[in-house]
């Protein structure tokens, strides 16, 4: 018995080492790309911009001491590192590739997923076809994936008409229940908040938005409560929320955030107080122009908050832009105050928080202003690596950007997903930007 054991070991070692021999020549291919990715998001090329470059801020260096080996230095503590890491933007690209075109990846598709690209038509659909090589056996099982680019009554339509299997981004609730009623027992709905954020954006450069008093009162005359209610019934705008997602382990209950500038229930008491901050910053008669995108929700947003500051005095034109023109509106600072939205792939301080920091260190931020104490407390919050104390110092944070109301938040979305009975395999998540890869994702013959 001892000898037949140790022929065993004998032979699973030898099995072990093959296996260990194919993963080196794996990672080592691996290994310039790896390089030549982070090294690209954490200080890209002349020309070419990183949203991202500070969440790798604290990279100091990026050693390959061998083969199979990449090695991340940090210059600080960074409770974040690992989530990072895992981040569905962190798209792996080829060392040469990027070597021979710094913007290759702006219109190459590039890739080891369960699916090889087959082709885009602008406007019109992707499709990818299985990868024969992908590294999880058995996996994708599905031959194939074809994504149509439609509206959302196209896309209702053709979900009622069977033409299409699954939506998965999110619906708003009348067309959950469009399809609830037209498909019947062949609809399968899943429902969870959205870690994604419908933001008011003043502009620090133009007065009088440098006033902290005029800001402040603008947020305290919306009644994100009224909202949520009025625009849960007819959009994916559902929960009031700080500057993480609502229900989340570093965002406040409901009775806490009425404590915040903005979030009380009072209305008749927060609209005295914003009325009295405008006289007082000598803006009561104020006149101004939001920048809206011109698409659900954000219009229907845009007309309750142009009501809600009536209500206090102030004059406002609902300014919808295509996204073209808003998204030049960010990027340029050219605008009074600026409807935004943001989403995050986690529930993560160091990233969701960015959003609430300026435009100069922070590119996914539209707001330009300067507030070295809202940059201590993201940055000690960063490097703390129990809950307790990083969530206080998360509700810190929290505090000072709604007092100070450069960026405030107004509603948070709810992902309701209907697709087809027939689709199996997939979950949802609080984030549209994972668990997309389909590599699980099944079909009930019919």
């Amino acid at each position: 018995e001892k000898d037949r054991a140790r022929e065993r070991t004998a032979a699973d070692q030898k099995q072990l080492d093959v296996l260990m021999s194919e993963r080196g020549d794996i990672v080592g291919k691996l290994k310039p790309q790896l390089y030549a990715t982070y090294e690209r998001i954490r200080t890209p090329p002349q020309g070419i911009n990183s949203v991202r470059a500070a969440s790798l801020a604290k990279i100091a260096r990026i050693d390959t001491p061998d083969k199979v080996t990449v090695v991340f230095q940090l210059s600080d503590l960074d409770a974040s590192i690992m989530n990072t890491f895992a981040s569905p933007w962190n798209c792996l690209y080829s060392a040469a590739k990027l070597k021979e075109n710094p913007a290759f990846p702006a219109r190459n598709i590039y890739g080891t997923g369960p699916f090889k690209f087959v082709e885009h038509v602008a406007g019109s659909h992707w499709v990818g076809t299985r990868n024969e090589n992908y590294f999880k056996p058995g996996q994708p099982y599905l031959d194939g994936f074809r994504a149509i680019t439609m509206g959302a009554a196209a896309t209702v339509n053709a979900m009622e008409g069977k033409q299409i299997l699954a939506e998965f981004r999110g619906l708003a609730p009348n067309e959950r229940d469009r399809l609830v009623r037209g498909l019947g027992n062949q609809a399968k709905v899943m429902e969870m908040s959205w870690n994604l954020h419908m933001d008011i954006v003043f502009n620090m450069k133009k007065k009088p938005f440098d006033d902290v008093r005029v800001r402040r009162a603008l947020s305290l005359a919306i009644d994100r409560w009224t909202a949520a209610s009025a625009m849960g019934r007819i959009s994916v705008l559902r929960e009031v929320g700080g500057v993480m997602r609502p229900g989340s382990e570093y965002a406040r209950t409901d009775e806490e955030l009425e404590q915040l500038p903005g979030f009380g229930r009072d209305m008749a008491k927060n609209r005295a107080e914003a009325r009295r901050l405008l006289k007082e910053a000598g803006a009561e008669n104020l006149t101004l122009v939001m920048s809206n995108r011109n698409i659900p929700p954000y219009v229907a947003l845009g007309v309750f908050i142009i009501d809600q500051w009536r209500q206090v005095g102030v004059k406002a034109e609902n300014l919808g832009l295509e996204t073209a023109a808003w998204t030049n509106a960010i990027n340029s600072g050219n605008f009074d105050i600026l409807m935004d939205s943001y989403t995050d792939h986690a529930d993560d301080p160091s990233t969701g928080l960015t959003k609430f920091l300026a435009y100069a260190t922070h590119p996914v931020s539209s707001a330009r202003f300067e507030d070295p104490e809202l940059y201590r407390l993201h940055e000690e919050q960063g490097r703390t690596l129990y809950s307790a104390p990083r969530k206080k110092l998360v509700y810190e944070f929290e505090r000072r950007a709604m007092e100070q109301a450069y960026t405030v938040p107004i509603l948070w979305w709810y992902r309701i997903i209907v697709m087809n009975s027939r689709v199996n395999g997939w979950t949802i998540s609080p984030s549209h930007m994972i668990y997309q890869d389909l590599a699980s994702v099944w079909l009930t013959p019919q």
